[in-house]
Order: structure tokens, then C-alpha cells, then sequence
């Protein structure tokens, strides 16, 4: 019964680490989201 209850936790403990790497790594300045805040507005207009 241990080990249902460490897999059923471990798995999404295990992607929350994964997804803190992830977003830690990812290269997003400020200076980056405003160029892509722009590039989204000139198509769509502004919101």
C-alpha cells in the first residue's frame, strides 16, 4: 500500500521539479517579453 501512495505522489512532485528546471533555464528577459508583446500586438492589435 506504501509504495501506491509514493507513486501516486512521487509522480507529481517529480513533474513540479521538472517544470521549475525548465522555467529557470528558459531564456525570457524583460526586454525579450516586451519585443514579443509587440511582435503579438502589431498582429492582432493591442489588448
Amino acid at each position: 500500500m506504501f509504495w501506491i501512495r509514493f507513486r501516486l505522489a512521487a509522480v507529481p512532485i517529480a513533474g513540479l521539479l521538472v517544470s521549475f528546471v525548465m522555467v529557470k533555464f528558459f531564456p525570457l528577459s524583460a526586454a525579450k517579453m516586451a519585443d514579443i508583446r509587440t511582435e503579438l500586438e502589431a498582429r492582432r492589435g493591442a489588448v
